[in-house]
């Protein structure tokens, strides 16, 4: 089985459509983490329309996962992590890597997918240029499942390019206003070198739940930083961090 596994960013759609005489033996596979857009529901509305064979969804809660095991973030004060509360019985906010948060959530659920769906080939839109890539290039084999990047030596800019002649009605508006990126979960408080555009315009009650989250981080960051000023400048005992 040929499977394309799809987020419904820049990349993915040029490999889409570069696969697009193959559409009749074609697969799309997306993994809804329970916390996407509206807008990208709606986009996968319109690509489970064309004349593909088949358009699978897969169902992680992320919404879940996150109550039980903190928000996802780029930098984690340790003694906020779920094992952190526990050892230090930390009272106030739990955060969690975004590795893990993402692993759990869209990677592993649709690693699980290709096994269950029985994939020999798996597309997808990795470039050699992106800032985060699997650590293994095109060709490659693994448990019997070989793995093509299509567009493996495109730049951002022939990928714009090229979407944008080929199916320009497919191309999510926000990557006409700054946004480089495809939007997963609306709540997620990583990858902040990529969201801070994202986040800006969330509407009202969502960018005021991720704002909230992340002053919380910023809290807990501010106390273990002056932990550590601590001993730079004194050589004193740091104090216990108040986090809240």
């Amino acid at each position: 089985m040929r499977i394309l596994q799809f987020s419904g960013g820049l990349d993915s759609l040029a490999t889409l459509w570069m696969l697009k005489e193959t559409w009749d033996s074609l697969t799309v596979v997306w993994v809804d983490t329970g916390a996407a857009y509206d807008e990208t529901h709606e986009l996968m509305a319109r690509i489970k329309k064309l004349p593909i064979a088949d358009f699978v969804i897969i169902r992680s809660d992320q919404p879940k996962w996150t109550a039980e095991h903190g928000f996802p973030v780029d930098v984690i004060p340790v003694r906020l992590t779920g094992i952190g509360h526990t050892i230090h019985k930390t009272v106030g906010p739990r955060f969690q890597s975004y590795l893990m948060c993402c692993n759990a959530n869209i990677w592993g659920p649709m690693t699980e997918a290709m096994n269950r769906l029985g994939a020999t080939i798996v597309y997808r839109g990795q470039r050699k240029a992106e800032k985060k890539t699997a650590p293994i290039a095109s060709g490659h084999v693994h448990e019997g499942i070989r793995y093509e990047f299509p567009i493996e030596d495109w730049t951002r800019e022939q990928v714009r390019a090229y979407v944008e002649e080929r199916c320009p009605d497919y191309v999510p508006e926000y990557y006409r206003s700054d946004e480089d990126s495809s939007r997963d979960c609306w709540d997620c408080t990583a990858y902040l070198e990529d969201n801070a555009k994202r986040i800006s315009v969330l509407s009202g009650p969502k960018k005021e739940v991720v704002r909230h989250r992340l002053n919380l981080l910023d809290r807990a960051i501010y106390d273990e930083h002056m932990n550590i000023m601590e001993v730079l400048r004194h050589g004193t005992k740091p104090n216990q961090p108040n986090y809240h």
